[in-house]
């Protein structure tokens, strides 16, 4: 296996539900015409013809390694109607359609491509009328031309990443799927097909024909035996939602269209954070090792006059809502990372000790990184104030909004905000802790494989909002559940009932709370 490279031969169990789901019995010719774009080992048409004996199939197998393509050839040797290409999928032409297309392609960031390959993906995707910005990975190119290169009733099976269902290039990918084909049915899992590539993984099936059209999201439970039983099955109406709010993706389709309609009439009701409170990246270094130190190295380098406090990392701290100057002392005395190195007042050459660490992250050449080199001197690193709240853009078991009590500054791993006029922190930060906004968090965010979810600023800004006012003695009683380790499900049942009391009903409250166990489970895999 090569994460660089994208090579992560598929499973077993996974081809055997792929080759069982593919229609060919169903295709009215004297062969089968089938492209595997990126066949490895050729484990997919190994698959098709054990459980097809009695038709004949004609297959294309793309193969871009040179050893793989040649151990191919004598993997198939015997059969005369497979052929071997060795070449790069992104520039294979044919002179014929395929009715079959099956495989999986590589999984390949657009950094660890070749010059004329991201030109050519850029061409491939250009035509398509699909924006450049898809290029982000090479699957995005092969679902393109494979989709060109299928018959008018053809069939395309393919092992994507979870990734076509959230991220926002993914959503471009999505509608040129909708537009190509007239039934997508899509298989999630509750497992990683790719344990060692921490790869989610989703099947896409998407027929040029059919008559029941539309778009099908379906959850599969694999056993431990590799046994597979269908969860849960999204119909067409699904569609019809996340055209009326872009920020639904289609990993959200794990839900029923009855949920989904439940959810955005509720939302339908809210202003979003946003209309509440300002909110910004925090600090960029683009050297966090570099600028952002514990005590011992400021008191190594006699940097004390240059340093403001500073919270990195959301791992840093967990369990409180509310960060005091005591919570900042305790990261200082186990020695994490907490002050920035501000060097915007520093007059050059005037502490040796400070030369002596600017030639210090000059050895490390992070004068050379490229936002280092657009800043006038490269040690002075752009200042973002701190916010009366924070939010970490990442979270493993629920998303924390913070109010910031110590004027602490942060990375670009959270987002500062500053209330409205008329609004206050912290009746915000209560309002946030609701059964409803965490589930749009879950929703509108993306996650990876181990379960880490993650809001860009637009996600974050849009979430809807029940906003409540409280007293100070309300939010300090608040505030201690979480100092005294009271789990997410208590704090909603008690404080997130509250404020959604005065918009829904005590029967849609518990519904709301069984579609946000549902929606964790799936990102946690529980």
């Amino acid at each position: 296996m090569s994460k660089e490279f994208g090579v992560f031969y598929t499973p077993k169990f996974l081809i055997d539900f792929i080759i069982n789901k593919l229609p060919i019995k169903n295709i009215k010719k004297q062969s089968v015409n089938v492209l595997e774009p990126s066949a490895g080992d050729g484990r997919f048409i190994d698959h098709l013809l054990r459980k097809n004996p009695r038709i004949v199939v004609d297959a294309s197998l793309v193969e871009i390694n040179k050893e793989s393509a040649s151990l191919l050839e004598d993997k198939f040797i015997n059969q005369e109607k497979i052929r071997v290409i060795n070449s790069d999928f992104l520039y294979y032409e044919s002179t014929k359609k395929f009715d079959v297309i099956v495989g999986n392609p590589p999984y390949i960031s657009k950094k660890h491509l070749t010059r004329n390959q991201i030109e050519r993906c850029r061409e491939i995707l250009s035509a398509a009328s699909i924006p450049s910005l898809a290029d982000k990975n090479i699957w995005t190119s092969f679902i393109v031309r494979c989709t060109s290169m299928l018959e008018d009733n053809g069939v395309m099976a393919l092992v994507l990443p979870f990734d076509l269902l959230q991220v926002k290039f993914g959503s471009y990918i999505q509608s040129y799927l909708t537009s190509n084909f007239s039934r997508i049915e899509i298989y999630t899992s509750n497992k990683l097909a790719f344990d060692m590539a921490e790869q989610d993984t989703i099947i896409l099936l998407a027929f040029k024909n059919s008559k029941r059209k539309g778009l099908f999201l379906n959850d599969l439970e694999f056993d431990k035996n590799k046994k597979n039983k269908l969860l849960h099955h999204t119909a067409d109406k699904c569609r019809r939602l996340i055209s009326q709010d872009e920020n639904i993706k289609w990993s959200s389709l794990t839900l029923s269209d009855y949920e989904l309609n439940f959810l955005t009439r509720l939302a339908g009701k809210l202003k979003s954070i946003g209309s509440y409170a300002t909110s910004r990246p925090g600090i960029v270094t683009a050297a966090n090792s570099f600028f952002i130190v514990s005590k011992r190295k400021i008191e190594e380098y006699s940097l004390q006059k240059y340093v403001s406090p500073i919270i990195q990392k959301s791992q840093f701290f967990q369990n409180n809502i509310v960060f005091n100057e005591s919570d900042f002392n305790e990261l200082v005395n186990s020695n994490k990372p907490s002050y920035f190195i501000d060097l915007s007042g520093y007059i050059k050459n005037s502490s040796e000790r400070v030369e002596d660490y600017l030639k210090l992250g000059e050895s490390l050449e992070l004068h050379k990184r490229y936002k280092c080199q657009r800043r006038k001197n490269w040690y002075v690193v752009p200042k973002v104030p701190p916010g009366e709240g924070f939010f970490f853009k990442r979270c493993n078991e629920y998303p924390k909004l913070h109010k910031n009590n110590f004027e602490i500054l942060t990375t670009d791993a959270a987002y500062n905000l500053v209330v409205n006029e008329g609004y206050n922190i912290e009746s915000l930060i209560y309002s946030f802790y609701n059964p409803l906004t965490l589930c749009f968090a879950e929703l509108y965010g993306r996650y990876y494989g181990g379960g880490v979810l993650e809001l860009v600023p637009n996600e974050f800004r849009r979430l809807p909002i029940p906003y409540k006012e409280i007293s100070s003695q309300l939010f300090l009683d608040f505030s201690n559940k979480f100092k005294n380790k009271a789990n997410i499900d208590e704090i909603l049942l008690s404080s997130g009932r509250s404020v959604l009391s005065d918009i829904i009903e005590e029967h849609e409250f518990i519904e709301i709370i069984k579609i946000y166990k549902k929606l964790i489970q799936r990102r946690l895999k529980s």
